[in-house]
């Protein structure tokens, strides 16, 4: 959803997203499939941890067959859309959202893939730079905070132009 809201794409066929359909998971097989079909784009996947972690064994499959993509993993240790509807649509009764630490770089190694942490504005955009350039696939894991929101963001049952933004009256 933050891909949606703050990059700039005014190419068509260049941003493949679920729309905010809850279908966690999706991103990386859908960069596998944007970069099989298009071997000479550069394609970054961006990608919450827990939507990670989902389909994660795709890196793998990347490295297999020779598809250097980035892979964007914002890891605020929780199901962070999730925790959000929680917060703000009942009442903060966490449940089953909190995730335990899990080393994303040491993860895309293994698989054969290479990875850098970033913490800060200044890390991410090195690690940015040094993923493009990568050739193979790059995993950059974006660290940020839990109380960090995604919004807007469309509430529980409700439509997509019924969107909710809690900063604004």
């Amino acid at each position: 959803m933050w891909a949606a809201q703050h990059l700039l794409i005014d190419e068509p066929r260049h941003h493949l997203t679920s729309g905010g359909c809850g279908t966690m998971g999706y991103g990386l097989p859908a960069a596998l499939g944007a970069k099989l079909a298009r071997k000479e784009s550069q394609v970054v996947h961006i990608a919450g941890d827990g939507g990670f972690k989902m389909t994660g064994m795709e890196l793998y499959t990347a490295v297999n067959e020779g598809l250097p993509l980035v892979s964007i993993v914002i890891n605020n240790c929780c199901l962070g859309m999730v925790r959000q509807w929680q917060e703000i649509f009942y009442d903060k009764r966490y449940s089953s959202t909190i995730l335990t630490p899990f080393d994303f770089v040491a993860f895309a190694r293994s698989c054969g893939a290479d990875g850098v942490t970033a913490k800060t504005c200044e890390e991410f955009k090195a690690a940015l730079a040094q993923a493009k350039e990568a050739k193979k696939p790059f995993v950059i894991e974006a660290v940020i905070d839990q109380c960090d929101l995604v919004i807007p963001m469309v509430a529980p049952g409700a439509v997509i132009h019924d969107f909710v933004d809690p900063g604004q009256k």
